[in-house]
């Protein structure tokens, strides 16, 4: 009991609703970021605070970049992997469409341990799409303590390091079916290592309002046209920076009725 309600406590305490409260500073639209670069760096600029400011134990944390040398020596296979089953939240064009992305296989090329090749479905409305691509380790940075979560359940778990990855990645759907293009951005990932070596997707505050992971902000881009549309997914949540006003749940995510005609109004869990 005591357990339970300390767990309450902190779900709705200001600690975890930090990411919402850190959205409210930002005016950059993500619908309008694509159209100019400046606008386009600014929003990795807040994507990235978003991962750099992230909060344990109510402390701010500092963070530290791994020496460009050193990040092959990680294996964010199963960082990256940990997406499927999980809720996929994704957005695409200027009205929110519902966007919804699988990868569903991820392999480290042979010759270059920061080159991942990943394998996927991506759907808008009825239309589902095979895709291709490749993720390219850009960098590595740590944080200076560990977050264990509620009760600290982790502590006995044997975290060596915690922190996040970035990801450059390029995907490439299948040319022969139906509006078919080109997803390019970067990929935010959580993550944790333990003591035996084991790399883990970083799932230690799934239950609290503010959680998400793998994010992956970015553009698609039909093949034959020179014009992009956002296009930007990550597990639970999309964070207030990326889509101000699609999430209207208090705790869980629940989207704006205002976009219920763009794919939202059926929303449920998705694993196809």
């Amino acid at each position: 009991m005591i357990k339970t309600m300390l767990r309450t406590l902190i779900l709705f305490s200001p600690i975890f609703m930090y990411s919402n409260s850190y959205a409210q500073s930002f005016e950059t639209n993500s619908v309008e970021s694509v159209h100019n670069s400046e606008n386009s760096k600014a929003m990795n600029d807040a994507v990235f605070s978003i991962f750099k400011n992230y909060r344990a134990g109510g402390q701010g944390r500092n963070i530290s970049k791994v020496n460009q040398t050193k990040i092959a020596n990680y294996d964010f296979t199963n960082a990256i992997i940990g997406s499927i089953n999980r809720d996929n939240i994704g957005i695409i064009g200027d009205n929110y469409q519902r966007l919804i992305m699988k990868i569903n296989q991820v392999q480290v090329d042979p010759k270059d341990n920061t080159k991942y090749h990943v394998s996927g479905r991506s759907q808008v409305k009825q239309n589902i799409t095979e895709f291709e691509g490749v993720m390219n380790l850009e960098s590595v940075y740590l944080y200076n303590r560990f977050d264990y979560g509620v009760d600290e359940e982790y502590r006995d778990k044997g975290l060596k390091e915690q922190g996040f990855a970035v990801f450059d990645y390029q995907l490439n759907e299948d040319r022969k079916q139906k509006y078919s293009g080109i997803f390019t951005g970067k990929l935010y990932a959580k993550w944790y290592l333990t003591d035996d070596g084991v790399m883990h997707y970083d799932f230690i505050n799934y239950y609290t309002d503010s959680y998400f992971n793998n994010l992956y902000y970015g553009t698609w881009r039909e093949y034959g046209s020179a014009q992009s549309k956002v296009a930007t997914w990550a597990d639970y949540k999309l964070p207030q920076e990326v889509a101000p006003d699609l999430n209207i749940g208090a705790g869980a995510f629940s989207p704006n009725p205002k976009y219920f005609k763009y794919g939202w109004a059926d929303y449920r869990f998705n694993a196809f």
